[in-house]
């Protein structure tokens, strides 16, 4: 259920994808002639240092005037923050200058299996700004799977699209739905593969897919929800709304807004003893505490970012407790209702449900295997979704939660663009939103700004889904 990044500058307040969204630069011009090389790696440097100051002290030398101007120092460092805590150290593999204004690093990334690139305008010897793509291969440079007509209309670029996902399908390389819309209206729609491999059952444009840590952000809209009714506060302590919480020393410590930013310490459910434990327990959130509570905090809250499944766990049994009901129910009265997702939910996936699609891996909980037999993900998973990850969905339903959350139908608009992680004066309705999720048979990514949206849900391993919504986004909004 790790999330996995995209690009347009991918989720810090939503995830890191939805944050990067702020920071993907205009193109700066007139770059003087010369190696970038050495001001790049000075980048990657501080981006590395454990030093909290390194960037911030990077920017005053290394980065346009004008490209600093356009974030306030806070945003700069939660965004710093949310790439090492979704990539962690970053090893430079090539760098390659693309134009005078424009260069292109490829990097090996500590924690996500795939391969990252950075690319970045330059101006006058400094950075003017960037933008971060993760997808391709372990190792290698990033590999498009679409080769689309340039300037197509939506008619010629569907027909290119269907041949090409078809040849994808057929390879084992794609399995799952693509919906591409403008203005909220779909313009392709269409499913491929197979959603269950033992039965033959074909993949259908209402199956519902996991989604995987696309989830946290419904557990967001929920906590943002509670905020505006007043029932609670960001910086309020966990345990004021959790007094059961089985570790009373981290529920004095840390707060609702550190469980939301990743910032509170506590760390990942997967490991030795969820390997060991029988899956079906998993039913509610607190029903995961065995997993992490005891252990110790990973880092003073507030101190550090690290990506947390367990403090959004965490943040699940808060609105439970908060609202007076199931955070299932919650979210299907609050959210999935209001929102007109009528194919949605964290039904049991155990293989017998005809509604949804089974996934598929090549490897297994550590992620895929370059060259292994595809096999069903049933056991590497939470048998039911949680507020970390794992709802399903069909496609269209979150085009539909696109609609509904810049819509203002779920929140106030000073909550939508909190939840957005849009910057002050920053119209929501138009927020550029990066967020995928990614796990064993699992591959999900969501590219909008309100006008153009590109949803593929893949039930194959990572970067089936989210590296297609990338292109497929990017083919859609034009250069």
């Amino acid at each position: 259920m790790r999330s996995r990044l995209g690009i347009r500058t991918a989720s810090a307040p939503l995830c890191l994808v939805a944050a990067l969204a702020a920071l993907a630069a205009a193109t700066g011009a007139g770059a003087q002639p010369g190696s970038a090389a050495p001001l790049l790696r000075a980048f990657f440097e501080a981006l590395n240092s454990d030093r909290p100051e390194a960037m911030a002290e990077f920017a005053e030398q290394g980065m346009t005037e004008e490209f600093r101007a356009r974030r306030s120092a806070e945003e700069d460092r939660a965004l710093y923050d949310s790439l090492r805590s979704e990539l962690g150290r970053l090893e430079v593999e090539s760098m390659e200058r693309l134009d005078p204004s424009r260069a292109r690093v490829s990097l090996r990334s500590e924690k996500v299996p795939m391969a990252v690139e950075f690319q970045f305008d330059l101006a006058g010897g400094r950075i003017d700004g960037f933008s971060v793509q993760v997808g391709g291969p372990p190792g290698g440079g990033r590999e498009r799977l679409l080769e689309l007509p340039a300037s197509a209309d939506d008619e010629a670029l569907g027909s290119a699209l269907d041949g090409q996902l078809r040849e994808l399908a057929a390879a084992d390389r794609f399995s799952g739905v693509v919906l591409l819309a403008r203005g909220g209206e779909p313009v392709f729609h269409r499913a491929y593969g197979v959603a269950d491999r033992s039965s033959g059952r074909p993949m259908e444009i209402t199956t519902q897919l996991d989604v995987g840590s696309i989830t946290k952000l419904l557990t967001k809209i929920a906590v943002g929800q509670l905020v505006q009714a007043g029932k609670l506060g960001l910086d309020d302590e966990l345990g004021r709304h959790l007094p059961s919480y089985p570790n009373p020393e981290v529920a004095r410590r840390v707060t609702l807004r550190q469980l939301v930013e990743h910032s509170s310490g506590m760390g990942d459910i997967f490991g030795p003893r969820w390997a060991a434990a029988d899956k079906s327990r998993f039913v509610e959130p607190a029903d995961f505490f065995p997993l992490f509570a005891d252990q110790p905090l990973a880092f003073e809250p507030g101190a550090g970012r690290a990506y947390s499944n367990a403090g959004y766990i965490t943040l699940g049994a808060v609105v439970a407790a908060v609202s007076g009901r199931s955070y299932f129910d919650y979210v299907e009265e609050r959210i999935f209702r209001p929102a007109g997702m009528t194919r949605s939910g964290f039904a049991v996936r155990d293989g017998s449900n005809p509604a949804l699609a089974i996934g598929y891996t090549r490897g297994g909980p550590e992620g895929p295997a370059a060259g292994g037999e595809l096999q069903a993900n049933l056991g590497l998973l939470p048998i039911r979704g949680c507020p970390a990850g794992s709802s399903s969905h069909a496609a269209a339903d979150l085009l539909a939660l696109d609609r509904a959350l810049r819509g203002g139908r779920l929140l106030d608009a000073e909550r939508t663009a909190w939840v957005l992680g849009v910057a002050a004066g920053e119209d929501p309705a138009r927020a550029l939103v990066g967020i995928a999720g990614g796990g064993p048979g699992v591959s999900a990514g969501w590219e909008s700004n309100g006008e153009v949206t590109a949803i593929v849900l893949a039930n194959l391993d990572p970067p089936a889904g989210e590296g297609l919504a990338m292109e497929l986004y990017r083919a859609l909004s034009g250069p």
